[in-house]
């Protein structure tokens, strides 16, 4: 066999695993890993679902319908999603439509909930896991083309031609020239729904403040008819009250005067004291050391008056002596008028009385040598 043929063969046989691998894994869907897990949906009716139909978790496709069983009052479907996907448990499963020719698929929405915000594509969990059911409660399907039509033509045939006609003809009359005024009016509402848009966060917030100020005025509610008890007795008390008022106004103008006459009259008497007072704040901070010795003594002064008290009554005894000095010294003092040529450092106080703080000559630094 010459090479050439064995390139061919070669050649033909990577065409045809990649035909295979083509049709088995990418056209039928053949998985050898990362199986994809089943779960179910209780729909009240088939609503026109599907074997092999699409499943979508928020618009993107994760999986296909695999089967549907049919059961007295329920229908039963089989979701194959794909391996690796997480879609929360609060999910509801909505049948819809793409177009008005029936092609249903399978719509998977979070429900509402705490655990969904709006700037995330999934929750926080628990996901769908393999055999996990969702509740008939939680789904959907949509109304049939043929109820739909039904309901279309009772709700046309109720109508009675005559009154459509003229009803029509005032619309047209009505409308007549106003083709721009319609597409400002449809510009401006185009607009404020963006305007609106836009201010969704700040609504929802407002939402919430309101919420804490309606619970806070719920928990005030009993103050607030308190206050409201008591503003109407005030209010029927100062009715009760209107000539006292009115003669405590009149009284209080013609105490007015005779104030403003007095102020007149001692304004200048009024302006000296409080000149004098001025001047006397001054001296006190002048003198402030002397104050401050001042206060801290009196304590001291009171506890003695205090401790000399008795049955709240202070009794004391003062005895002049006019004879003799508080202290005797040992010898004879010279008089006050008389002159000495030498000056006597021997002076002492015999009598021990500290309080009297005495002092004597002997009390003076010695001369040096």
């Amino acid at each position: 066999m010459s090479r050439a043929i064995l390139g061919r063969i070669a050649a033909l046989l990577v065409v045809t695993v990649v035909g295979l691998y083509y049709i088995l894994f990418d056209a039928i869907g053949l998985k050898i890993t990362n199986q994809p897990f089943t779960i179910h949906a209780v729909l009240p009716a088939a609503g026109g679902i599907y074997s092999d139909a699409s499943v979508t978790y928020r618009g993107v496709e994760v999986g296909k319908v695999t089967a549907v069983h049919l059961y007295p009052g329920r229908v039963v479907v089989d979701m194959a999603i794909r391996n690796g996907e997480k879609i929360p448990q609060n999910v509801d499963a909505n049948v819809k439509e793409l177009t008005a020719a029936a092609e249903q698929y399978m719509d998977l929405v979070p429900a509402p909930g705490p655990s969904l915000t709006a700037d995330t594509t999934t929750s926080d969990g628990p996901y769908l896991t393999r055999g996990y059911t969702i509740p008939q409660d939680r789904t959907s399907i949509p109304v049939s083309i043929g109820t739909l039509l039904a309901t279309v033509n009772s709700l046309v045939s109720s109508l009675n031609p005559s009154d459509l006609n003229t009803l029509s003809h005032a619309l047209a009359q009505g409308l007549q020239g106003a083709g721009d005024d319609l597409r400002s009016i449809i510009v401006d509402g185009s607009t404020l729904l963006e305007a609106l848009q836009s201010a969704t966060p700040g609504t929802i917030s407002l939402i919430d403040d309101g919420n804490t100020v309606l619970n806070t005025f719920n928990q005030t509610a009993g103050d607030f008819a308190d206050f409201s008890h008591n503003l109407n007795l005030l209010s029927a008390q100062v009715a009760q009250s209107n000539t006292d008022l009115i003669k405590l106004l009149q009284n209080g103008a013609a105490v007015s005067n005779t104030a403003n006459q007095q102020l007149q009259q001692y304004a200048q008497p009024t302006i000296g004291l409080l000149a004098d007072l001025g001047d006397l704040s001054n001296l006190s901070f002048q003198r402030e050391p002397a104050f401050r010795a001042l206060f801290q003594v009196l304590p001291l002064f009171a506890t003695d008056i205090a401790s000399t008290s008795t049955n709240g009554q202070i009794r004391f005894e003062l005895t002049f002596n006019y004879n003799h000095t508080v202290c005797p010294y040992t010898s004879t003092m010279a008089e006050p008028n008389s002159l000495v040529a030498v000056a006597d450092l021997t002076l002492n106080c015999g009598v021990q009385a500290p309080d009297l703080l005495q002092r004597g000559a002997d009390k003076a630094p010695a001369p040096q040598g």
